[in-house]
């Protein structure tokens, strides 16, 4: 497809690039009302649309925030995306969404994607507490604008934006202990996902509040999916296991 530029309005009205570009840009200190007019005519009737990355390239910026997910099938992943793009577009910025599908490896291709493709910061939510910090180290030591957010790298001196899993996790089994369970699994996250460390450890000191024994066997690696899962709990089923809740690190 080819796209209508300003030399094809020029040559179409016979007038000079520049006086298309300052009619289109509503200069009218050096060019006509009337000149505006007919240039502003002629782009709609031949379906000019402005370049924005030339824009963007003048003014050394491309007004661009890239943002990188794990996975986009929880409503969380939806909504961030969604308040993020509600926020930056009113100040002339959009938005570019990358998903990792959980793999470090893919994770990292979008890094590059995302670098090569000049954008003017990232949003990430990671998919490995360890896989590829080199990488994020570097973008932090070049001052490149990253904020984490949800899932963080420990330790790594960056911005992030995120709840306290530890004490949100405390609460829910709380809620459970106090609804008259007693014998909860925890199904639990990977242990290279951050916020999983710490979802498992709210578990922990909710049952040592109400002194409830911690029983190994009910914790549970339960992976990231919906046959990871599935696979967990027929688990505990085949092995004869009593349980009477099951606080999950994620929906799926």
């Amino acid at each position: 497809m080819r796209y209508v530029t300003i030399k094809d309005i020029a040559d179409a009205l016979g007038i000079s690039k520049s006086s298309v570009s300052r009619a289109l840009a509503g200069d009218m200190r050096n060019v006509s009302p009337s000149t505006i007019e007919r240039v502003r005519a002629k782009a709609l009737e031949m379906g000019y649309r402005r370049n924005m990355t030339a824009v963007n390239l003048r003014a050394k910026a491309n007004k661009i925030i890239g943002i990188i997910v794990p996975e986009i099938t929880t409503p969380f992943s939806m909504e961030f995306v969604t308040t993020v793009q509600e926020a930056v577009q009113p100040l002339g910025y959009r938005v570019l969404i990358a998903v990792s599908s959980e793999d470090p490896s893919r994770e990292r291709q979008n890094l590059d994607m995302f670098e090569n493709g000049r954008v003017d910061g990232l949003l990430v939510s990671v998919t490995h507490n360890v896989a590829n910090r080199d990488h994020f180290e570097n973008l932090v030591k070049s001052n490149f604008p990253i904020v984490f957010f949800d899932r963080t790298i420990r330790d790594l001196q960056c911005s992030s934006v995120c709840s306290n899993d530890g004490l949100m996790s405390f609460f829910l089994v709380e809620h459970l202990i106090r609804s008259g369970r007693r014998r909860i699994v925890n199904l639990a996250g990977p242990s290279y996902i951050e916020n999983s460390r710490a979802r498992s450890q709210g578990y922990r000191e909710a049952l040592e509040k109400f002194h409830i024994p911690l029983d190994r066997r009910l914790i549970v690696s339960g992976g990231m999916s919906v046959e990871d899962g599935a696979v967990a709990v027929e688990r505990l089923l085949d092995g004869g296991i009593d349980f009477d809740a099951i606080y999950c690190f994620t929906e799926t």
